[in-house]
């Protein structure tokens, strides 16, 4: 599961803006899951969903969580993801 976090980025708070926040990972294939798909899902001591069989067309979105998977640096982020960010609100 995938979970934007709000992050202080100079004077301003952001997070990442994802439609999808449920991925299987195998190996370097990124299958997003929509919250239909959930619904075919097994819950127990281990979890089985069906997965869908085609590989899924490459997104801008599905370039930005992989690299969110692999560790990438803000920086590296903030060229391929949406990010939404708002300056810091100071209390006097």
């Amino acid at each position: 599961m995938i979970q934007s976090i709000p992050y202080a980025w100079g004077n301003q708070t952001c997070h990442l803006q994802l439609s999808t926040t449920v991925v299987a990972v195998n190996g370097n294939e990124i299958i997003p899951f929509e919250e239909r798909d959930l619904d075919e899902c097994v819950t127990g001591s281990d979890f089985l969903c069906r997965l869908q069989e085609f590989g899924m067309k490459a997104t801008k979105q599905m370039s930005c969580i992989k690299k969110l998977i692999g560790g990438a640096p803000i920086k590296d982020l903030q060229q391929i993801c949406k990010i939404d960010c708002h300056k810091k609100w100071r209390q006097s």
